[in-house]
């Protein structure tokens, strides 16, 4: 009977495995390398777009100006204010300093009524009740100055027709004796014109200067 032979396996001596692993190495360096200049071509070839601004077309935001408020010039000015006389004969005046905005009709004028209502300094009579308040002031383009008051002027007035004479026109003759500028004088009441305060003077018609009533020596 003949011999089966076995079959000897060839063995890889060490040298050869080396030169395989080096191989093997090379091979995957160059593969990095191709997909490195790959993706650096790509990357080249779809550069990011930069946009430019024409700089003749570059606008700047607008800054609000602001707008610095009035100057408020206060002036002192000497007035001239008609109070009753002890007797309640004639109106007297009593020359008073005060300060108001210069050139502010509506601001002397606030200022000539609310020194009535404070009242004389002197022994002179008080025209003006007490409490009563200035609700508003206005001057018409024909000069005449209106003055709205509190249902006070009626309700707190002491009545009789010299009392009510003497109210209105210290009023009105310390209004026109120290505004130039104002013609007539209105005396309203809660907004609306009064007959009258007491039933004596009409008020509804706008009053002019009385100096007959103030006494001059």
């Amino acid at each position: 009977m003949a011999k089966k032979t076995k079959k000897s396996k060839k063995k890889v001596k060490p040298k050869a495995r080396k030169k395989n692993r080096r191989i093997t190495f090379i091979r995957f360096v160059i593969f990095l390398f191709i997909i490195g200049i790959t993706a650096g071509s790509i990357f080249l070839l779809k550069k990011p777009e930069i946009l430019t601004v024409d700089p003749k077309k570059r606008t700047i935001p607008k800054t609000k100006s602001v707008t610095p408020p009035p100057v408020i010039k206060k002036k002192s000015a000497s007035v001239k204010l008609c109070f009753s006389d002890p007797k309640r004969d004639y109106l007297v005046i009593e020359p008073r300093k005060v300060t108001w905005i210069e050139g502010d009709v509506k601001d002397q004028m606030r200022v000539i009524i609310e020194e009535l209502i404070k009242g004389p300094k002197g022994d002179l009579l008080q025209t003006i009740p007490s409490r009563v308040v200035i609700r508003d002031i206005k001057v018409k383009d024909n000069g005449v100055g209106v003055i709205n008051f509190s249902q006070e002027l009626i309700q707190n007035h002491p009545g009789g027709s010299m009392a009510e004479m003497h109210t209105i026109y210290s009023i009105v003759d310390s209004l026109l004796l120290n505004i130039s500028t104002l013609k007539q004088i209105q005396i309203l009441v809660e907004g609306k014109s009064p007959e009258t305060l007491k039933g004596h003077i009409e008020c509804r018609a706008p009053f002019k200067v009385n100096l007959a009533l103030i006494k001059t020596s």
